[in-house]
């Protein structure tokens, strides 16, 4: 018998703010400028091997922006596709609030969010037996694998009651988001039984089940809100760009070998996979 059991969890936790608030500004040009770029990249691999009974089980949780919490919640998570027991945390915000702005050039607010996840997780459960007579076969694999990345990015002016910003060069409000998952889950689950007697029964058992849910959540929003926009020259620009990806290739592979040439040995190869993936954004 070998058994084999693995658990990871990995997070990122990020928030990215740049303002001017209650000020007085005065330049050529003025820039309120956020980024986000965390990336997590998780390998994990997980391998057993028997001359009789194979077991590999692996939980494995990547998130971004998502507070952490206990394996029980993130396995719930991952099972019914459902974020009830997380909360999202990963805004990037730049802004300009309550404030005097006055340049000569280009006023900039720009929130950019580019958090992103990639993970590869491998689990494989091998069993080769072999004897004269009685030899059984079993090997049973298994995953939950969970990836979620959750993003925004917010660019604005705004002013509590009605307030001036004068850019002779132009303003430009911009906030672009996309977030991206990367994931790939290899499950493999392989039996085989062989008996050097032709009268003996070779059973032999590959049973693999997948469960993976991943998730991207984005969203960019650009406002100018109770502002008067003074400009001799330039363009007033507010803009908002959502790009969130996901590329998931999940495999769930399963055989099994066995049988006797007189006896009534059997043979059983069963493989189960459940994939759920998603990407939720909205830009204003």
């Amino acid at each position: 018998l070998a058994a084999s059991g693995l658990i990871a969890t990995n997070t990122v936790l990020n928030a990215t703010q740049a303002y001017i608030t209650n000020s007085d500004v005065t330049a050529n040009n003025v820039t309120v400028d956020a980024q986000n770029t965390a990336t997590l990249t998780a390998d994990v691999a997980n391998a057993t091997t028997s001359g009789d009974t194979a077991i590999g089980v692996t939980l494995a949780f990547n998130t971004v922006g998502w507070q952490p919490q206990n394996i029980f919640f993130n396995a719930v998570d991952a099972l019914l596709g459902d974020d009830i027991f997380g909360d999202a945390d990963s805004d990037v915000q730049a802004y300009i609030v309550d404030s005097t702005v006055t340049a000569t050039g280009l006023v900039d607010v720009s929130a950019t969010n580019d958090s992103s996840l990639v993970a590869d997780i491998s689990n494989t459960a091998d069993s080769s037996a072999s004897a004269w007579m009685g030899a059984t076969g079993l090997s049973f694999g298994a995953v939950i694998g969970m990836n979620k990345v959750a993003s925004a990015a917010n660019a604005y002016v705004d002013f509590t009651s009605a307030g001036t910003l004068t850019a002779d060069g132009g303003l430009r409000i911009t906030a672009d988001d996309s977030a991206a998952i990367s994931a790939t889950v290899n499950l493999a689950a392989t039996s085989e039984t062989s008996n050097t007697s032709p009268f003996s029964n070779s059973d032999s058992i590959g049973a693999s089940g997948l469960v993976s849910l991943n998730d991207v959540r984005g969203g960019a929003t650009a406002f100018l809100n109770n502002t008067t926009v003074n400009s001799t020259s330039g363009d007033v620009t507010v803009q908002a760009t959502e790009a969130s990806t996901l590329d998931a290739q999940l495999a769930s592979e399963t055989a099994s070998s066995g049988g006797s040439k007189f006896g009534d040995g059997t043979s059983l190869a069963a493989s189960g996979l459940i994939a759920t993936n998603t990407v939720l954004n909205a830009t204003q």
